[in-house]
């Protein structure tokens, strides 16, 4: 769990430096290959899991999972938010290495 601290920790980072997008949004800047990292939270339902990563694969995109979209929603400051996109390839190596 402390490595997942340490990730919440840098997607408020993000957050604060606006470099997280969620939503629809999300998905656009998939497309568009102006995300670095997407994180996923492990209870997002079958069809969004299934659109998101397959837009990661197709784009070549990394993805993680963390534990809830709670602690996922806690840390950008909205509710219910079940995958973001962090835009600043600095922070995604370093949320990155946290799982490592």
């Amino acid at each position: 769990m402390a490595e997942e601290t340490q990730i919440y920790n840098w997607v408020g980072i993000a957050t604060k430096a606006g470099k997280v997008l969620v939503g629809f949004r999300l998905l656009e800047a998939i497309q568009q290959q102006k995300i670095s990292l997407v994180i996923i939270a492990k209870d997002m339902g079958g069809t969004q899991l299934k659109k998101i990563t397959n837009k990661c694969n197709y784009y070549n995109i990394k993805f993680i999972f963390v534990v809830n979209s709670e602690y996922l929603s806690k840390a950008i400051g909205k509710i219910n938010i079940k995958a973001i996109g962090i835009a600043e390839k600095q922070i995604a190596n370093k949320i990155l290495n946290c799982m490592n």
